[in-house]
């Protein structure tokens, strides 16, 4: 835009001032971060993953696997880390490695991580309608 600003007409340069002015503008503000939306966005993250490793809890005891609360929620977030790490499908390795010391089956465990995903496939779903009608 500089390049441009020189042999501009008049009429052109008052425009391109305003272009160079509004895009030094937002290079200085580029990373300032409001923190109460990123702070409420953490919260409903911590929120929100709790309760999916409690279903996911509760789904186990559903198929009578009795493991414990706590190991359950660890290994449920190295599933989650796993998602991000080396791919999807290392969530159902990671997390049925993880719970057969347990003394959890492999099958249910595996049915069980499937309706995890399949359920916060559809809470995702329900929200997305949910915004998108109001």
């Amino acid at each position: 835009l500089d390049a441009q600003l020189g042999p501009a007409e008049p009429s052109k340069k008052a425009e391109l001032k305003q272009q160079i002015d509004r895009l030094k503008h937002q290079q200085a503000t580029y990373w300032h971060v409001s923190w109460p939306p990123v702070l409420a966005s953490m919260a409903s993250y911590t929120t929100t993953i709790l309760l999916m490793g409690f279903y996911w809890y509760r789904t186990l005891n559903y198929f009578h696997q009795n493991v414990p609360f706590w190991p359950t929620l660890r290994i449920f977030f190295f599933g989650q880390l796993a998602k991000y790490i080396p791919g999807k499908a290392m969530v159902i390795v990671v997390r049925v490695g993880m719970m057969r010391p347990l003394g959890a089956a492999l099958v249910p465990t595996t049915v069980s991580v499937f309706m995890d995903t399949l359920g916060a496939i559809g809470i995702g779903a329900a929200m997305s309608v949910f915004f998108f009608l109001n």
